[in-house]
């Protein structure tokens, strides 16, 4: 048991103790606890801007304690942003010795990638386009790399084509050259063999042969004394996806019949591109560079491209992230182009947990799992504060309370106190010097920390009060408030 000396205590209440009812707040009784040995700490004051662990000391005790400092993040930035993230999802962080890891949200998103989806019309190479979609504070805008041809126009259709040629192309600069393929097939010349009988100058003759959507026909320019034909020209190329060499009349606006032709040679009538190639350069037109069959004199014009690959030079800044994308506007012509298969990486984060650390991780710092698919995220942790300081060795004598000393790390502002273990034995003390107590009243007493306490020897002055802890229990804090009713 510990007796203290006497313990003068006031009320400070303004009326007396002898009122009909009168109730005394009296002032806490603090205890002195023993000096001993630092069982815990309390840090104060986390201080900021640490790039190290700071070393702790206890100064005052006859021997020295052995302290360790425990942080946490402060400062997270993104170093790379990765790829494949949502805003909302967590981040958990590894590398260094923790049992607590760091853990992040992230706040925004920057687009990292997007893939072509509908091609569209009117672009070139350095084109840019300011993208739509998603929830963005900054949209972001993405770049055309290179092209491909979207749509081409006949110039001129050549000779010796017939349906199924393919026809590579020459115009532009390319890695892999745009390639067409004949759809049908248009006639471009044609023998007399048959005069007939019967025609007269202008007279408009279809013609039967091959297999066509729409036949070839011809006007009679010129005929002789028995109205047969002695010049024509070709009016309509028809449209064929099978030629033919040789020709009879279908039908003839006028009367003339028994004229047949032959020798019939076809041009490039329709085609479709497939292969639309890989151009850093565009070109409006274009002349024919290689061909499967045996055609020649194509050529084409009216090109028009479209999108083939885009790069993202300016990321934006996206609160809610989606897959498609269009166009908001661009700085060229283009329309029509969409994108698919967008991708974001990490732009900025929030804490969710700090981490508590006994070895810091080193910068970049690795993620070590997600909420997420996100992969490749890194982060850079310019500032770490202290989170507690463990005791690993207690020392002697020290005084409850005693300050922490932090020196090293980079930082600054750390500050706590060490703990021992407060009163944990029978302590009695006794009350005086009070004035006009009433000759019957009640103590009641309110200490820090589960204890049984008992009041004797009460006086019109004063009193005793025994506090003892509970068993293994103690007043770590050993305030104790006594109330006085009477």
């Amino acid at each position: 048991m510990r007796v203290l000396p006497r313990v003068i205590v006031s009320d400070g209440s303004a009326s007396s103790l002898r009122d009909s009812l009168k109730v005394g707040l009296l002032l806490s009784v603090i205890i002195p606890a023993a000096a001993g040995t630092l069982i815990g700490t309390v840090v104060t004051n986390p201080g900021s801007g640490y790039t190290s662990i700071p070393a702790v000391t206890a100064p005052g005790g006859t021997a020295d304690a052995t302290l360790a400092a425990r942080m946490q993040a402060q400062v997270i930035v993104p170093a790379a942003a990765g790829t494949g993230y949502l805003v909302g999802e967590t981040i958990t962080l590894t590398g260094g010795t923790f049992t607590t890891a760091t853990r992040v949200q992230i706040a925004t998103t920057k687009l990292i990638t997007a893939v072509v989806n509908a091609i569209g019309s009117g672009y070139a190479v350095s084109d840019t386009i300011s993208l739509a979609g998603g929830s963005s504070s900054s949209p972001a805008v993405a770049t055309v790399a290179t092209t491909q041809l979207a749509t081409a126009a006949v110039n001129a259709r050549g000779t010796g084509y017939v349906a199924t040629d393919t026809i590579t192309l020459a115009g532009g600069t390319f890695s892999t050259a745009a390639i067409l393929t004949v759809s049908t097939i248009a006639l471009v010349t044609v023998d007399i063999n048959a005069t007939g009988t019967g025609y007269i100058s202008g007279e408009i003759v279809t013609l039967t042969g091959g297999t066509n959507t729409v036949p070839a026909t011809v006007r009679v320019l010129t005929v002789g004394g028995g109205g047969e034909v002695v010049s024509w020209e070709i009016v309509q190329g028809g449209s064929y996806t099978v030629g033919s060499a040789t020709f009879t009349q279908a039908s003839s606006t006028g009367a003339g019949t028994g004229a047949t032709w032959d020798t019939g040679v076809f041009g490039v009538n329709t085609f479709t591109v497939s292969t639309r190639g890989n151009y850093t350069v565009n070109s409006a037109t274009f002349t024919q560079s290689a061909t499967s069959g045996s055609g020649v004199g194509f050529t084409a014009n009216a090109g028009l491209f479209g999108a083939r690959t885009v790069t993202v030079t300016t990321p934006g800044v996206y609160s809610l992230t989606v897959a498609a994308l269009t166009q908001a506007s661009t700085s060229g012509s283009g329309t029509g182009a969409t994108f698919n298969t967008a991708s974001y990486g990490v732009l900025s984060v929030s804490h969710s947990l700090d981490g508590n650390y006994s070895v810091l991780p080193s910068n970049p710092v690795a993620q070590g799992s997600t909420s997420g698919s996100g992969t490749g995220a890194t982060f850079t942790i310019s500032s770490w504060n202290v989170r507690s300081v463990t005791v690993t060795a207690g020392g002697v004598s020290y005084p409850n309370g005693s300050p922490l000393a932090f020196a090293g790390g980079g930082g600054s502002g750390a500050a706590g106190v060490g703990t021992t273990g407060g009163v944990d034995e029978e302590v009695t003390f006794e009350v005086t010097d009070l004035t006009e107590l009433p000759p019957s009243y009640a103590v009641f007493v309110s200490p820090d920390g589960p204890c049984i306490w008992r009041v004797s020897e009460k006086s019109g002055t004063g009193f005793r009060v025994t506090v003892s802890p509970e068993t293994g229990a103690a007043l770590a804090v050993s305030q104790i408030d006594l109330l006085v009713v009477g």
